[in-house]
């Protein structure tokens, strides 16, 4: 997986450290917290929640400013006068309060298993110890009751004189009830709800559920099945198998256990089966994931520094990581993370070799979604990164899971449109019916004659890339291909305008080659320089760590330097009739420019890096025919390469001035591409290859005089 790949340049094993179980952190299956909105003036509250802390002095200082008086029928807490002859939070009991204006009152601790209250003869303040609201006929039923009424309002249940205007009892409030007789009542229990518990019957096990936006999550990582060493492969055998850390049992308890994909999907492909899930849950989908994090990402108390794209730390769950200086990172500052409840753990991966790695750095889960017959997406959270990772991974590695309840019904779809203006000026694919948050591949080509501009809708541009990965909204969606007519007559030398964004290249000849003469700047999105990995293209800008595409064209580096991209951003970011230049290429540049003395420094064939650098920009440096070494000798070629630095992959900027380094289109090997560096200390042009996700910057050469690659 590439999230593996990152992990092991920049983590180190704590193997001998971390602790591999911590019963004092495991959640509690019984725990909750219950949030009261308390009016201005009378009202009453209860709970079915004991709190840890019974103190009423400190139950109630979140709220202290509003508040001026809770009583029940044994007595009072009055903060301004500094009475307080209730002392302790009576869970048995309920409340009447008096607030200045509106508040919220909390109660965090263990859930109220015992359901039954004994009643006096004569009024009783009665709390409502459920979850649900609870049918006031069916809880008198079995007791001699006279009437039941609302402490600050006109609702009441009076049987005898037929009176029924209060008909459920809510979670949160109190009621005066008048009894006859004593008389002993029970809450039943609440239907299943989001929140709850979940106990899985096939092993009695039962884990902790959360309701994030629409959807409702387990809050733990699934453990269901046979444990199996790792150096084993989990087969088909109608028994579910599992890993364990390290293969200890105790590992699964805590972090759950790690499952191959096939294993976890039952041996399906079809996105969202139930596969190892409980009855009533499934493996979430590729789309449901990112629904997951749109949805967080579009709630501001979820975010770190408002950015976005810093979520994981909501997600992450505040134990077990190990620590991280970084701002906004998961290991940077753990209790202030799980804003969300999902309690994300870093459970670790089984290898595809049987080796166990990560526990305490990584959370890996899988979706249900297929990349290709031998990949799956997945999700993943890392402690020093605060985002959350979508990769694709090898089908044989082992992960966490967790798992998603059934809707009662399927999901909406809605229609995604594809226009092209002006008619006929191309070709457009990726319509139709998709759910909300579903990632669709759109792609347009332009017929003979025409070029692409860029996508829009009724709000503006949607993308200025041909072809791009569009999140489907809950609504139906019209998107426009616009076009324009190819540019003509069109002689190098001349200004290059790039029809998408109408930025303007000078070109040079150089040799039988015609340049751009310029960095590209073709800056369809932005992402900040935490984000990227070798497959999916990236956009960058040096030393920008935002996401807003006309923020980061405004800043001097982008005007200076052009973009950065990591690789596959760079293979299709040219202009309609050019091209990224292949490693061949960049080679018949230089053997061009090495056989011409006026190019040469002391005539030395090597040393020609001085005419292709630009005469502004370079950081200086004394060394004979080096590009820092009297600048105003640069550039006898026209080629003006700029020092635009580079993105390194552990997302780092480095370099502005003291080097550029430019992709060509050709790979080295399936991680790694050729490139081209020029330094300021240097004399030579250097040829090299390095891993496809450096950002780096691009220049582009005209398709009419492509050289062939071998």
């Amino acid at each position: 997986m590439v999230l593996v790949i990152v992990g092991i340049a920049l983590i180190a094993q704590t193997t001998q450290e971390h602790p591999l179980k911590n019963g004092e952190t495991l959640p509690l299956r019984t725990t909750g917290v219950q949030v009261i909105n308390i009016p201005q003036g009378w009202s009453s509250i209860s709970g079915y929640i004991l709190p840890e802390d019974t103190d009423i002095e400190t139950l109630f200082q979140a709220a202290i400013e509003q508040l001026i008086i809770v009583q029940n029928l044994q007595g009072i807490y009055y903060p301004d006068i500094q009475v307080n002859t209730l002392e302790n939070w009576d869970a048995t009991s309920g409340y009447m309060v008096k607030f200045s204006g509106p508040a919220t009152f909390e109660l965090e601790g263990d859930i109220i298993a015992d359901k039954t209250l004994n009643l006096a003869s004569g009024w009783n303040l009665i709390p409502v110890i459920s979850t649900c609201p609870v049918d006031v006929v069916e809880l008198f039923d079995e007791v001699d009751l006279a009437i039941v009424k609302e402490v600050a309002g006109l609702n009441v249940y009076w049987p005898e004189m037929n009176v029924a205007t209060l008909l459920d009892l809510l979670p949160g409030s109190a009621y005066f009830v008048y009894l006859n007789s004593p008389g002993v009542i029970t809450f039943p229990e609440c239907g299943w709800e989001c929140g709850d518990p979940l106990s899985d019957t096939r092993d009695g096990q039962t884990y902790t559920t959360v309701q994030i936006g629409d959807q409702c999550w387990m809050a733990e990582n699934l453990n269901i099945g046979t444990r199996i060493d790792g150096n084993n492969n989990q087969t088909d055998n109608d028994i579910i198998e599992k890993y364990c850390y390290y293969n200890y049992e105790f590992n699964c308890d805590f972090y759950g256990g790690l499952y191959k994909w096939d294993e976890m999907m039952g041996y399906t492909t079809t996105p969202g089966v139930q596969g190892i899930c409980p009855e009533g849950w499934h493996v979430p989908s590729d789309a449901q994931w990112t629904a997951l994090t749109t949805y967080v990402s579009n709630q501001m108390a979820y975010l770190c520094n408002s950015n976005t794209n810093y979520i994981a730390k909501a997600l992450a769950a505040k134990t077990n990581w190990n620590t991280h200086p970084g701002t906004c990172t998961v290991g940077n500052n753990l209790n202030t993370n799980n804003a969300t409840n999902f309690t994300g753990l870093p459970g670790g991966n089984r290898g595809t070799d049987g080796t166990f790695d990560y526990i305490g750095n990584l959370g890996n889960f899988w979706s249900s979604t297929e990349k290709s017959t031998t990949i799956a997406w997945a999700r993943h959270l890392l402690y020093f990164i605060a985002v959350v990772g979508r990769d694709n991974g090898t089908k044989g590695y082992g992960l966490s899971v967790r798992c998603l309840r059934d809707e009662t019904a399927p999901p909406p779809t809605y229609n995604l449109n594809l226009d092209v203006q002006p008619t006929g000026a191309g070709t457009v694919n990726g319509a139709g019916q998709y759910e909300a948050g579903q990632q669709v591949n759109i792609t347009t080509e332009a017929n003979a004659g025409w070029e692409f501009v860029n996508w829009t809708n009724d709000d503006g541009v949607v993308s200025e890339a041909a072809n791009f990965t569009y999140t489907m909204l809950a609504e139906d969606v019209t998107l426009t291909a616009n076009f324009v007519e190819e540019q003509t007559g069109f002689t190098c030398g001349d200004a290059l305008v790039d029809s998408r964004d109408g930025q303007s290249y000078e070109t040079v000849q150089i040799g039988d080659q015609c340049w751009m003469a310029e960095n590209l700047a073709f800056l369809p999105e932005v992402s900040p320089s935490s984000q990227g990995n070798n497959t999916d293209p990236y956009y960058y800008v040096y030393g920008y760590q935002g996401t807003n595409v006309a923020e980061a064209k405004a800043t001097a580096n982008y005007q200076t330097y052009g973009a950065l991209y990591n690789w596959p951003a760079s293979l299709n970011a040219c202009p309609t009739g050019w091209h990224l230049t292949t490693d061949a290429e960049w080679t018949a540049l230089t053997t061009y420019v090495s056989n011409q003395p006026e190019y040469l420094c002391n005539s030395n064939t090597s040393w020609i890096a001085k005419s292709l650098a630009a005469t502004t920009n370079w950081l200086t440096h004394s060394g004979t025919c080096t590009v820092g070494n009297n600048l105003s000798a640069n550039n006898a070629t026209g080629f003006s390469g700029l020092p635009g630095g580079y993105r390194n992959t552990g997302g780092s900027f480095d370099a502005v001035s003291g080097s550029g380094n430019w992709w060509s289109a050709t790979e080295f090997s399936a991680s790694s591409a050729w490139f081209r560096h020029m330094g300021y200390g240097d004399a030579t042009v250097y040829r090299g290859y390095v891993t496809k996700g450096f950002g780096f910057s691009a220049r582009c050469l005209r398709d009419n005089v492509r050289t062939e690659v071998d």
